[in-house]
């Protein structure tokens, strides 16, 4: 996966667009289509598949102190993707925003897929 990490192309996104929102899509592939979306709206961020599946997770302890541990856990990475294809749209990360939201949001999707989504700030 991080080969594709490496493009910026529009023919990527729309698939990954299409495969982040295919419901009948595996959930795991649906979150690898995100994590490329997020590459290219988040450039010098990297995320692992762990990180991003995760949701916010709060616990309390035994002596009741509440514990809480953030979903979206990334590295920043020093360089963005250094192969280019097709030009991205002009709106492209607009558009990413808004197929972002719409999947966080989404209650029929996965658990993880929301939490993937919910990652783009």
């Amino acid at each position: 996966m991080n080969q594709v990490n490496n493009w910026i192309d529009a023919g990527i996104m729309t698939t990954a667009t299409a495969l982040a929102t295919n419901s009948a899509a595996s959930p795991q592939a649906r979150v690898f289509a995100i994590r490329y979306l997020l590459v290219l709206v988040l450039p010098y961020t990297r995320f692992a598949y762990q990180g991003l599946a995760v949701g916010d997770v709060t616990t309390t302890d035994a002596e009741r102190s509440v514990i809480t541990t953030t979903g979206c856990r990334s590295q920043l990475g020093s360089e963005r993707a250094n192969q280019s294809g097709t030009p991205l749209p002009a709106n492209y990360a607009s558009h990413i925003r808004q197929t972002l939201a719409v999947l966080a949001g989404d209650a029929a999707a996965p658990a993880v897929v929301r939490n993937a989504a919910r990652c783009f700030h």
